[in-house]
């Protein structure tokens, strides 16, 4: 299934093709399956990680942070559960 999204520019990218996308300074570089690549400038670059659900540094932050804090959770209850226990 193809998911396409335009940008500011007038660009349609498809993103079923895209493998990877790496930021560089203000722009974005978007690889495609093909082997090509896409440099997006600033606005696109903001719009391709709002509209694709990649994010920003920031939400791969938020993502490590819950991730850790619930693998704290279920340790703290598997203590609590082994010390009522015994």
């Amino acid at each position: 299934m193809h998911r396409l999204i335009k940008l500011p520019s007038g660009l349609v990218l498809n993103l079923s093709l895209v493998t990877h996308a790496v930021p560089a300074a203000d722009t974005l570089e978007v690889y495609f399956s093909g082997g090509d690549r896409a440099v997006l400038t600033r606005e696109d670059a903001a719009a391709f990680r709002s509209q694709s659900g990649l994010g920003g540094p920031f939400s791969t932050k938020l993502k490590i942070a819950i991730f850790w804090l619930v693998m704290i959770a279920a340790l703290l209850l598997v203590y609590m559960a082994t010390r009522t226990r015994g």
